[in-house]
């Protein structure tokens, strides 16, 4: 399942930081900026497409799982 993968890749890329995440995580409370854009240029990459210019603000994405919808309406 899609949601699954993403989920995992958000995951991944925030265990870097050594953050746990999961779909209720807030995302302003549990990640920093460079971790965001990190996670975004991750997305963009492995499921092939861009964010929208306004969606590039964490503030965009309440929780984890709002990006993952997000992600999934775009591909």
């Amino acid at each position: 399942m899609i949601f699954n993968e993403i989920l995992k890749l958000i995951q991944d890329v925030a265990s870097e930081k050594m953050i746990e995440l999961n779909a209720d995580s807030l995302l302003l409370e549990d990640i920093d900026s460079i971790t965001f854009i990190k996670i975004v240029i991750q997305l963009e990459s492995n499921f092939c497409f861009e964010f929208d210019d306004e969606m590039l603000l964490l503030a965009a994405f309440p929780t984890v799982k709002s990006m993952i919808d997000y992600v999934e309406s775009k591909i």
